[in-house]
């Protein structure tokens, strides 16, 4: 009777331990299988190459060296498992673990996060303009929270395209040269071109050579390295630095059930992983940024700076667009003005000089 009492008691105690243990995750490695998948390719794009080469591979990296778990990562590319416009849904149903949700295909769920489409004219500097763009993520919560709180996502980072400008096939000293001339741009970009005496064309980009080889249009509102890509210069010997700015275009997000089934550690690292794949893109955008206008040069493309004068008419001419913006998010229950001034004001306390001044009330 003795040793059978000392047996249960060493029993309980081993079962207390072995709870112990697994609550704290310490005992055994989980292996914990993710999958991420996008519409768009990986190579030509640095916010999503970035992801395959620096994101999943140094979550991977930590977990494994600062826990007792293991990460396998399945990345899907090009549209293999989802379309471009449906991997916000995809992640919010549970179709797929890690997505990006693009804001511009959201409206109106994620209108505001397309702040910076709304105030033109920021910095050209893809480091710069993604530490803002962080920098308003963190002092205005609601961004990251709306995930959680609506669809069903945890927010992970966010990325930055490279300015836009405009390739032409004729050439442009100033706004005024662009008076009747037919300007296409996708749907975002459009509000840009719409005052300034253009012909405003909504189009896509896979139209845009075609476009400019026939003369349908005479000019496309693209980021630069696009340009490149696309080849463009072949048939519009015109690269004209407008200066719109960059743009905080889109979001990693995970399921937030998944997430949450995650052990704490392996979440703060991925967490903590968010900012560094952001910068890594910013990185890498400038370097493509600057690759491409190299190649141009050495291609004989004639590439023009709009004069700060210049951009300050053309901010004239676009009038209240950051106000009405700021006002229709704020009528949607979302933090509109709040957003811009800080975005407004972040971009001016970093360095950037706005040709004029965005009122926003």
């Amino acid at each position: 009777m003795k040793r059978a009492r000392y047996t249960k008691r060493g029993m309980i105690i081993l079962v207390a331990l072995l709870v112990v243990c697994l609550l704290s995750g310490s005992v055994w490695a989980k292996n914990i299988k993710l999958t991420f998948g996008v519409g768009l390719p990986a190579d030509p794009l640095p916010f999503i190459k970035a992801v395959r080469d620096y994101w999943a591979p140094e979550i991977k990296k930590r977990v494994e060296a600062q826990t007792d778990h293991t990460i396998e990562w399945t990345l899907h590319f090009s549209g293999s498992v989802v379309k471009l416009t449906d991997g916000f849904e995809a992640v919010k149903d549970g179709l797929l673990d890690v997505s990006i949700a693009f804001p511009i295909f959201e409206n109106p769920a994620l209108f505001i996060h397309n702040f910076s489409y709304y105030a033109p004219f920021g910095t050209s500097d893809t480091e710069i303009a993604t530490q803002v763009n962080l920098g308003i993520y963190d002092k205005n919560p609601w961004l990251k929270t709306v995930f959680e709180k609506k669809h069903n996502q945890k927010w992970l980072a966010t990325f930055t395209y490279e300015s836009y400008d405009l390739v032409t096939s004729f050439p442009i000293a100033s706004m005024d040269d662009l008076k009747n001339h037919k300007i296409a741009a996708a749907g975002p970009n459009l509000p840009w071109i719409k005052t300034v005496g253009c012909v405003p064309v909504q189009s896509n980009v896979g139209e845009a050579y075609t476009g400019l080889q026939t003369g349908v249009v005479e000019g496309w509102v693209l980021p630069t390295s696009a340009i490149w890509a696309f080849k463009l210069t072949d048939v519009a010997k015109y690269v004209n630095e407008i200066g719109f700015g960059c743009i905080s275009a889109g979001s990693l997000t995970m399921n937030l059930d998944v997430f949450n089934a995650l052990p704490k550690e392996v979440q703060s690292i991925i967490l903590e992983v968010g900012p560094d794949y952001a910068m890594q893109v910013a990185r890498d955008t400038k370097a493509k940024h600057n690759a491409a206008l190299e190649e141009m040069k050495k291609k004989g493309v004639n590439i023009f700076s709009l004069s700060e004068e210049q951009k300050g008419l053309w901010m004239k001419k676009l009038g209240s667009l950051a106000k009405d913006m700021a006002k229709e998010a704020d009528g949607l229950g979302q933090p509109g003005t709040k957003v811009l001034k800080d975005y407004v004001a972040e971009m001016a306390a970093a360095g950037h000089k706005w040709p004029i001044t965005w009122e926003i009330e």
